[in-house]
């Protein structure tokens, strides 16, 4: 498969079945994709290598989950039902294993059920990722830039 690149690294679909498609992404330091939800389908993260952030966005607050490959693995995936607004962060340059299944009833996978809330772009202040700051935090400060 073509890989496709994003501000945030790389991604290419290396599994594509009805009910189940995978995608492996190399991710860049510093990068981040865009606040969205799936309408109809549910993901994991698994991370192989590096560090990221998964923030899941609720009403009028967030929650922020550090994965690693020690505690996001192929056992253990971190998952994210559909209709939740999350986006990942990079804090450490790696390799992430992103899969997605049908939940809430339906019986295959619709591609096209991404909901974006804003555009994914890049940290420009390394004590961001440096101390760990949540790129949204960091955001509020304008110390990130969209691409």
């Amino acid at each position: 498969m073509n890989w496709e690149i994003k501000v945030w690294g790389k991604t290419r679909i290396t599994l594509e079945r009805p009910t189940f498609q995978e995608h492996e992404l190399l991710t860049n330091a510093g990068g981040y994709c865009s606040v969205h939800y799936h309408r109809r389908r549910a993901n994991s993260f698994i991370v192989l290598r590096g560090e990221i952030a998964v923030v899941l966005f609720r009403a009028f607050t967030w929650e922020r989950h550090h994965l690693t490959s020690k505690n996001a693995t192929f056992a253990n995936p971190f998952i994210v039902p559909s209709q939740v607004t999350h986006r990942f962060e990079v804090l450490s340059s790696g390799q992430v294993i992103e899969q997605y299944w049908p939940d809430r009833g339906h019986q295959s996978i619709e591609t096209d059920d991404i909901v974006r809330l804003s555009e994914g772009g890049t940290v420009f202040d390394a004590s961001v990722t440096e101390h760990r700051e949540s790129f949204f935090e960091a955001n509020v400060r304008g110390l990130l830039r969209a691409s």
